[in-house]
């Protein structure tokens, strides 16, 4: 049973709205030297119909920061007139059972039942997904009409039992237009840029609007170059430096912040960021050493096309039909993303064609691949970007997962977005392969190739050329530092390229 003092010991801004700042997450953020404000935390929409009862889910991979991003949005709320005592945080880490999540809302409501106002109410449920079937017990409220009017964000570390459970919620979650679902990602390449360089996220926020990245994006997939491009390139040196800073440190701003302030990542960050993913892996039954194995096979094939039955072959694991399933719950745990080759016909995934493989941020690439060195993590890492040909592998996953989430802002469905719906590669009967196809479920069908490389010549091109050959449109070919309009594709730098999405 939740006591009352419990629920108001996690809800100081109940005595007073200035104690959100004695916060540990709050003044952890502070402390820090990059203060990353997910731009995930503006899509936590404020206000909605009266009768409206809407159901949250916020997900991403193990330290990732979701609950500091919890914590920044109710300080958001309460600087900007929400009353105090309309917001109601818990973490369920020490409950068992959805009872508890029962008695902890209508706990809640008794309290604050005087103070609160009559508008609508924030609860934030952290850690959730240490209840088994915890929607049962939201589900509970909702017939019940006890959560009226207020919205529900709940979060949890094991990724695949929040989506899952949210999913046993239909009809119950509310009337919004955007996805129920969130996920809490590292920072795209743009974010990170513009929390280390003010100068350039001037220019970012001047010249990249939201519709206008939209325009921009529509004209580079159809073969012009917008100026506002060549605004954005004027950086470049500037850009490509944090490029490759990017590609050793990821996104993760705990990690990043970790660079900053130490001049390298100690190893028990590597390690920590390890636990929490084997962590998961084991909660679900697995065995830690696949997940091991697995990975290295990943490394491997990093880049190139792999089969279920290839990847097996360097696992002690039995069977292709559960390496499958093995690399779709790594995908489910944001370490890795899974890209399907494209069929020109059918414009959908040939499913049981071979696959590639990335990781979904650097850091999780290097934080696998230093597994069986004796040397520490960070110069481990270091001699592998040392080489140009592991820079082009590590920065071809970089764009696979930027592509992927160009496709969701870009999405005109995003309660129903699959990525595999939109993000390929492709290749034709003699072999010639594109390393992305991007598929937008309409009109754009674009090829795009990564060529980090100082000069680009059109012969090795071949593979975009034969798939031009079938669109009769222009394809985008991601460069070390070209710029410009060809014939059949337009080039443009990786760094100037990804600070666009």
């Amino acid at each position: 049973m939740v006591k009352e003092r419990d629920i108001r010991n996690v809800n100081p801004w109940w005595v007073h709205p200035k104690n959100i700042d004695k916060d540990k997450h709050i003044q952890s953020w502070n402390e820090t030297q990059l203060k990353h404000t997910p731009r995930l935390m503006y899509k936590l929409i404020k206000d909605f119909r009266t009768v409206n009862t809407v159901v949250y889910t916020l997900r991403g991979l193990r330290q990732v920061g979701k609950t500091t991003l919890i914590k920044l949005k109710i300080k958001e709320f309460i600087e900007k007139g929400t009353a105090a005592w309309n917001i109601l945080y818990y973490s369920f880490d020490l409950q068992e059972k959805p009872r508890d999540v029962v008695d902890v809302i209508q706990k809640y409501m008794k309290i604050t039942s005087r103070s609160r106002d009559n508008k609508r109410c924030y609860i934030f449920l952290d850690e959730i997904t240490s209840i088994p079937n915890w929607q049962k017990g939201i589900k509970v409220l909702i017939d019940n009409d006890e959560i009226r009017n207020c919205t529900v964000i709940a979060t949890g570390s094991q990724a695949m039992d929040l989506k899952g459970s949210a999913e046993r919620l239909p009809g119950r979650r509310g009337d919004v237009d955007d996805s129920y679902d969130k996920i809490l990602l590292p920072m795209k390449f743009s974010e990170y840029v513009s929390d280390l360089n003010p100068k350039i996220k001037d220019v970012i926020r001047e010249e990249l609007y939201s519709e206008d990245k939209k325009i921009i994006f529509n004209e580079l997939f159809n073969g012009k170059m917008n100026k506002k491009i060549e605004k954005i390139d004027v950086w470049r040196n500037e850009l490509d430096d944090l490029l490759k800073e990017y590609m050793m440190t990821g996104g993760l701003p705990y990690v990043v912040n970790k660079k900053i302030s130490d001049g390298f990542i100690p190893e028990n960050v590597y390690t920590s960021y390890k636990d929490g993913v084997n962590g998961e892996w084991v909660q679900l039954n697995n065995k830690e050493i696949w997940l091991k194995q697995l990975n290295n096979a990943i490394i491997k094939s990093q880049g190139s096309q792999t089969s279920w039955n290839s990847l097996t072959k360097n696992t002690e694991i039995s069977s292709h039909n559960t390496t499958q399933d093995y690399v779709r719950t790594l995908e489910n745990l944001f370490v890795v993303s899974i890209i399907n080759r494209y069929s020109t016909n059918t414009k959908k995934a040939l499913i049981k064609k071979e696959k590639k493989i990335y990781f979904q941020d650097p850091f999780l690439f290097h934080m696998f691949n230093n597994q069986a060195s004796n040397r520490t993590s960070f110069d481990q890492s270091l001699e592998y970007l040392e080489d140009e040909g592991n820079k082009g592998r590590i920065l071809e996953g970089v764009i696979a997962n930027h592509l992927v989430r160009w496709a969701f802002i870009s999405s005109k469905r995003k309660q129903s977005f699959d990525p595999h719906d939109h993000i390929f590669y492709w290749k034709d009967k003699n072999n010639k392969e594109v390393d992305f196809i991007y598929y937008d479920g309409e009109s754009i069908e674009i090829p795009i190739e990564l060529k980090y490389k100082n000069k680009v010549y059109k012969k090795e091109l071949g593979g975009m050329s034969s798939f031009l050959d079938y669109t009769k449109k222009k394809g985008l070919v991601i460069s070390k530092n070209q710029i410009g309009v060809q014939r059949e594709y337009v080039e443009i730098p990786a760094s100037v390229f990804l600070v666009l999405i």
